[in-house]
């Protein structure tokens, strides 16, 4: 049900950043555009001062939105309680996978090959391009390869957030706990609760 509830509110999330923008300025997502038309695009005069700046701020903007977005799903499978390897990953992927899907099959196919607001001037005629899924299905595929390795940064992120945590030890009457060799070399810092006579 967690789970559930974190793709619902990703994929909100995520129409909220990419439909207005891209309703009120179609050019500011150049760089997702079907490649014929960003050739168009590029041979039209009246974008060619402001193409290359707005590549640029396109790219930038997704640099950042990407690390963002490995944080962000970090937080959510260490929240989640998913604190081994595979149930992190497996979390985290399919939060990514979902977004992925729902980007692909909601905004590109359905959204961006009907909607009027997408359409850069200049290209109207460029129906069929719009409509094709093909260059979105790639893109899909390629989003999916680099979720594989977000992924794993992301269980990286939850990992060292785990370590940090307080830890609690138990002892009992006069005895307390034993550490390991290998505990001892943690810094996490450490809560004594005794039974009977207070231990420092």
């Amino acid at each position: 049900m967690v789970l559930f509830i974190q793709c619902i509110v990703l994929c909100v999330i995520f129409t909220f950043l990419i439909l207005p923008p891209q309703f009120k300025n179609p050019l500011s997502q150049i760089t997702s555009y079907p490649p014929a038309i960003r050739n168009r695009v590029a041979s039209l005069p009246q974008y060619k001062d402001i193409l290359a700046v707005t590549k640029k701020k396109n790219i930038t903007r997704k640099i950042i939105g990407a690390l963002i977005a490995v944080v962000a799903l970090a937080f959510l499978a260490f929240f989640s309680g998913k604190t081994t390897f595979i149930q992190a990953f497996a979390h985290v992927f399919i939060l990514f996978f979902v977004v992925n899907m729902y980007d692909l099959v909601i905004l590109d196919i359905i959204v961006f090959a009907h909607s009027k607001k997408v359409v850069i001037p200049g290209t109207e005629d460029m129906v069929r391009e719009y409509k094709n899924p093909i260059h979105h299905i790639k893109v899909a595929c390629k989003g999916t390869i680099i979720g594989i390795v977000a992924c794993i940064f992301s269980r990286h992120s939850a990992k060292e957030s785990y370590n940090i945590r307080p830890r609690i030890l138990t002892t009992s009457g006069q005895g307390i706990l034993r550490h390991s060799a290998k505990e001892s070399y943690d810094i996490r810092p450490r809560i004594l609760v005794t039974s009977g006579q207070e231990q420092n």
